[in-house]
C-alpha cells in the first residue's frame, strides 16, 4: 500500500511524494509527454458588422455571421521527473509547451497554459520550496544536482530559485535616476 502526500498541484504543476512498501534502486528518470486538450464550444458563432465596397464605388455596411469553431483543441509538452530512493518515489511534472508557446525568459510553466490563472508570488515560493523538500530526498543520487538545476532553470528560470526584482532595478526599468530622481533639489 503506497501513501501519497501532494506538495503542489495546481496550474499543470504537480510535486508529490510517495510512500511505496517496496524498496526501488535510487536514480531519476526523466520523460515528457504531449496531451491533446478539447474544448467544447470553444468559439461560438457571431455576428459581425463589416464594410463592403459596391461595384458602384459606394461603401456599405451589413452584418455578416462568422462561424466558429465547434470544438478547441490545444495540446501541452510535460516534463515529468520521477526520483527513487528507497522506498520513496517522488513526481515532478511541468509543462513546457502549450500549443507552439514555450518555457522561456520571459514564460514560466504557470504562465503558458489557456485556461490557467497567473500565481501568485507566495505560491511560486511554495513551489520552490516543494522542490527543494523533494530534491532533499534524492541527495544520496549522484546526478541530483543537476537534475535539480535542470528544473530550477525551467521552473524559475535561475539554477538559485524564485528571485524577485530589486526595487532599484524596477525605478531604473522605468525611466528614472535612483540617485537624482526623488531627492529634493535646493532652489536657487
Amino acid at each position: 500500500m503506497a501513501s501519497e502526500k501532494k506538495l503542489f498541484d495546481a496550474n499543470h504543476v504537480f510535486i508529490a511524494i510517495y510512500h511505496r512498501d517496496t524498496e526501488h534502486e535510487n536514480c531519476i528518470e526523466w520523460g515528457s509527454y504531449t496531451k491533446q486538450y478539447d474544448i467544447e464550444g470553444g468559439k461560438k458563432d457571431r455576428w459581425e458588422r463589416q464594410t463592403f465596397e459596391s461595384p458602384l464605388g459606394f461603401y456599405y455596411e451589413k452584418s455578416v455571421l462568422i462561424k466558429g469553431d465547434a470544438n478547441f483543441k490545444y495540446s501541452i509538452v510535460t516534463n515529468q521527473i520521477k526520483i527513487f530512493v528507497g522506498k520513496t518515489e517522488i513526481w515532478i511534472r511541468y509543462p513546457i509547451e502549450c500549443n507552439g508557446v514555450k518555457i522561456g525568459f520571459d514564460q514560466r510553466p504557470w504562465d503558458i497554459c489557456i485556461g490557467d490563472k497567473s500565481l501568485k508570488p507566495h505560491m511560486i515560493k511554495a513551489i520552490e520550496n516543494a522542490l527543494n523538500t523533494v530534491f532533499g530526498y534524492a541527495v544520496p543520487i549522484k546526478t541530483w544536482k543537476r537534475s535539480k538545476d535542470r528544473v530550477f532553470k525551467d521552473m524559475f528560470g535561475d539554477v538559485n530559485g524564485y528571485q524577485t526584482l530589486s526595487n532599484e532595478i524596477k525605478i531604473v526599468s522605468h525611466g528614472f535616476d535612483p540617485r537624482e530622481s526623488f531627492r529634493k533639489r535646493k532652489e536657487k
